[in-house]
């Protein structure tokens, strides 16, 4: 069905052309009531017709005045086919006269000797007559290819109808059509299938451009859009009204400057980005009522495993949309600049302002559906800059990400804090120094706790003094509790208040006499301590460095599991 439309969007196009004068449309023998004598002499055909004779003629009601309407064909027609045209005709006309005051020039119907194809797409095509390149503004052409079931007849002819009406209402001066340009697409043939919904509510023909639109308007401004700019109108007679629609459609500028400014006026950026929320969140009616199925198409999400800046942009009067995806953590969000409106709604949920700060456990990523709207010249544009927040515990972490290998028991085999003591205390009169590492094993939690510990471990000292040499040994009994989070390859580690504290030994000094000394509670642990370091893990090792990479101070710690 897809492709069939497309074809006879292709052929309604080639019309316009024709009426553009890029392509002669030929003299129509039977039009103004042919005569035998000009249908002999001229052998005119349109679109397959050869010579042909009126069937039928009649007029319809429309909101200014009766619209005389004729039926040609080159051979009889079935008179199920003559009731079912004339029931179509009338109901446009009607929906017309709802409408406003518009009219049409009358209409001559030429019947196709080929029948309707399913497949084919090819119902009906309208055009303006012309001759020898000048404009017939006195009479509108549709063509019609039968038999089409009732139902569709209906809608075929309501969308055809409504071209004869566009062409009489807003054709501009020296041109034979209401095509400026396939920019002018989105009104002229949106609003024709908006006009045919309006008149035939329901009908299954009406719903064939919605999945277009879901997948084009992500990147396609309302106004390049084609039929699919139905889904934009059917929320325009809902909020504005069916009347309001209808003189906009019929009152809109040529040229796809004009337009896009004529929408910036008309719409406005407020009012725009709530046809944003009205379509992300499935709230537009369709004529007749109930809810239009739309399934719109968010593309790639953005995904925020680490703290980043993500920019964000799209042309003038696009629904731009995605979504946005934040992992195990907590998060402090910003909007850092911006030209339109956004929005973000979660799932059931209304669209609001952006959060400041968003927290996810890792069971399922915190999503939003963001909505980005402008009607400027400049288009849509956007910053959101996410930033980790430090030691807030990501309670279940994904198990396919990099911060999974660091759950579980670690033992220091190299480097760490005891060694860099060693080196900074490192001088003449130290004759042997081991210091124990306050981190000798750690435990990651995959609910975001932290343990760290040295568990007794002993260091010794000797120096040297003018009266002979101190010799101290000593135990070190530590325990820390926090917690951690990964920020891609940062690593934040938050040691809670009130750690366990212990240092004792003895202390030998140059006479040989010992003393004994014992610090529980020391006041390093009794504070909360907070570092940042970088880390790498894979498999059953892991390093970790904590200060600049090659700096003096920096701790390089190697673990293994």
């Amino acid at each position: 069905m897809l492709a069939a439309m497309r074809y006879l969007r292709f052929l309604v196009f080639a019309a316009f052309l024709q009426l553009l004068g890029l392509a002669a449309l030929p003299c129509f023998a039977c039009q103004n009531g042919p005569r035998a004598d000009e249908i002999e002499a001229q052998g005119s055909t349109l679109l397959g017709f050869g010579a042909c004779r009126l069937l039928e003629e009649y007029t319809i009601p429309s909101g200014r005045g009766d619209i005389a309407v004729k039926i040609y064909a080159n051979a009889p027609a079935q008179p199920e086919n003559l009731v079912s045209l004339r029931m179509a005709f009338e109901n446009a006309g009607n929906t017309l006269a709802e409408l406003g005051p518009y009219t049409s020039a009358p209409i001559e119907v030429f019947l196709s000797p080929d029948e309707h194809q399913e497949d084919s797409g090819l119902a009906a095509v309208a055009g303006a007559s012309t001759r020898d390149g000048t404009v017939a503004d006195e009479t509108c052409i549709i063509s019609i290819f039968l038999p089409v079931e009732i139902g569709a007849l209906r809608q075929f002819i309501a969308h055809e109808f409504f071209h004869c009406v566009q062409y009489h209402e807003t054709v501009m001066p020296n041109t034979s059509s209401v095509h400026g340009s396939e920019t002018d697409e989105w009104w002229v043939e949106g609003g024709a299938e908006w006009f045919a919904t309006e008149a035939t509510p329901g009908a299954v023909e009406n719903f064939q451009f919605i999945s277009d639109f879901d997948n084009a308007s992500k990147d396609t401004p309302i106004t390049g859009l084609s039929y699919e700019a139905l889904v934009f109108w059917w929320w325009f007679a809902q909020t504005r009204g069916r009347s309001e629609a209808a003189s906009t459609i019929l009152g809109l500028p040529l040229g796809a400057e004009a337009q896009a400014d004529a929408f910036a006026e008309i719409v406005g950026e407020e009012e725009f980005h709530d046809f944003g929320k009205y379509y992300l969140s499935g709230r537009i009616q369709m004529p007749g009522g109930g809810e239009a199925p739309t399934l719109p198409d968010y593309g790639e999400p953005r995904v925020w495993s680490e703290s980043k800046s993500e920019d964000f942009e799209a042309g003038r009067n696009v629904v731009y949309r995605t979504i946005l995806e934040f992992s195990c953590g907590a998060w402090n969000l910003t909007q850092e600049s911006l030209n339109g409106k956004t929005s973000v709604a979660k799932p059931r949920e209304p669209f609001r302002e952006l959060p400041p700060r968003v927290q996810s456990n890792g069971d399922d990523p915190v999503r939003f559906f963001f909505l980005g709207t402008s009607v400027s010249e400049d288009g849509f544009q956007a910053t959101i800059r996410a930033e980790k927040e430090a030691c807030a515990p990501c309670r279940h972490p994904d198990p396919d990400g990099p911060e999974s290998c660091l759950i579980g028991n670690w033992e220091l085999v190299a480097g760490g804090y005891g060694a860099k003591v060693a080196d900074l205390l490192n001088r003449p009169e130290l004759q042997v120094l081991t210091y124990p590492d306050p981190e000798r094993f750690l435990t990651f939690q995959a609910n975001g706790q932290i343990t760290a510990s040295s568990a007794g471990e002993a260091g010794h000292l000797e120096s040297a003094t003018k009266d002979g040499n101190i010799i101290a040994d000593f135990n070190l009994a530590l325990t820390k509790n926090g917690y951690w989070s990964a920020d891609g390859e940062r690593l934040h580690i938050c040691y809670q208040a009130g750690g366990e504290f212990n240092l004792s030994g003895i202390l030998i000094d140059p006479k040989g006499d010992r003393d004994s000394f014992n610090q529980p509670n020391y006041l390093g642990p009794a504070i909360e301590q907070r570092s940042v370091r970088t880390y790498r893990c894979e498999g059953n090792q892991m390093e970790m460095v904590q200060g600049a990479e090659a700096g003096p101070l920096a701790i390089q710690s190697t673990y293994e599991k």
